[in-house]
């Protein structure tokens, strides 16, 4: 086996090309968007205080998906920012960086976000496409003006006796990463009570728990503590944690200056399951397992979803070729 990295010299380009073939001739290791673009600010006289949030919120939609209706990726550039700001210990960009939007004037941004959750064995696919969808209007007076995304891939390239040994003859080690958002609002309860419905049928390995107000305001309306709850066959609660430690812990854990505001982690294969691997749910039916909030405003989560998709029959005798752990994780 041999790493190869090239820059692809078809680019994402709004809103002329909003996806491209990913090329099939080997496994992508890793891939990097490095995006470039203005920001147009209409008013006539004064700048715009921003944050890079506000224009990586923007780029949405973000999707890698393969043959057809098999997702890799379903996310924004802002959920990416978040998990490429704690897998790097806070080297990659900040989201919550300061941006000025010159009034009456474009002003270029540039940054790099990374898709690194896992191997993709692009030579068994038949299509494999990424693409991104844009909403422009970032703030009362700024929009997104012009937007370039440059590809670069790193990949694996393997003989069929290695690649058959690393994924086994009939891809029963591979686990193909399978990154998805959602949002969920929960109550203000003075309990601890459950609202969210962990995934079924892949392997969980971590979770980005992003909580926002009801504005979508990331960090305004934060619980005081977060659980897992087991349903049945009787209730019982596996992860209780106080949320001002959920960020320290994390804060250690990623080798951080700070948590970001809003943003929480649960590892599963960690602080779960004690195996590196995480949940197996294929294991439990949708409900079994909820996330669960305590807080004393009501608020909704972005539940970024870090999973892989496994050979759920092997899986148990031989384990699969998890890759993508990231290596503060393993």
């Amino acid at each position: 086996m041999y790493s190869k990295k090239r820059t692809l010299a078809e680019k994402l380009i709004y809103p002329t090309n909003k996806r491209i073939d990913l090329p099939r001739d080997a496994v992508i290791d890793k891939m990097f968007v490095m995006f470039t673009g203005t920001v147009k600010n209409v008013n006539a006289t004064t700048d715009s205080a921003l944050k890079l949030s506000d224009i990586l919120a923007g780029i949405v939609d973000m999707r890698v998906v393969s043959d057809g209706n098999t997702v890799h990726y379903s996310v924004k550039a802002l959920d990416l920012a978040i998990m490429n700001y704690y897998d790097t210990e806070g080297v990659a960009i900040n989201p919550d960086a300061a941006f000025t939007a010159t009034k009456s004037a474009s002003t270029p941004f540039s940054f790099m976000l990374a898709f690194d959750q896992g191997d993709i064995l692009a030579l068994t696919k038949e299509s494999l496409e990424l693409s991104f969808n844009l909403a422009p209007q970032i703030s009362t007076d700024c929009t997104i003006d012009t937007l370039e995304g440059t590809i670069t891939l790193q990949e694996n390239v393997y003989t069929t006796t290695e690649f058959a040994a690393t994924f086994g003859a009939n891809l029963e080690a591979a686990a193909e990463p399978k990154i998805v958002a959602l949002e969920k609002p929960y109550a203000a309860t003075a309990e601890l009570s459950e609202f969210l419905d962990l995934p079924t049928g892949t392997l969980s390995r971590r979770a980005f728990l992003i909580d926002m107000d009801a504005s979508g305001v990331r960090g305004n309306a934060t619980p005081g503590k977060y659980g897992i709850i087991v349903t049945t066959p009787d209730r019982r609660e596996i992860y209780t944690v106080d949320y001002a430690t959920m960020g320290q812990i994390n804060k250690s854990d990623y080798t951080l200056a700070a948590p970001l505001a809003g943003v929480r982690v649960i590892d599963y294969g960690n602080e779960i399951t004690n195996d590196v691997f995480g949940l197996r749910g294929w294991k439990y039916t949708k409900g079994d397992y909820q996330i669960a909030a305590r807080s004393v405003n009501a608020g909704k989560m972005r539940y970024l979803s870090c999973e892989y998709v496994v050979n759920t029959v092997t899986f148990d005798t031989i384990r699969a070729n998890l890759e993508a752990t990231p290596d503060k994780q393993a």
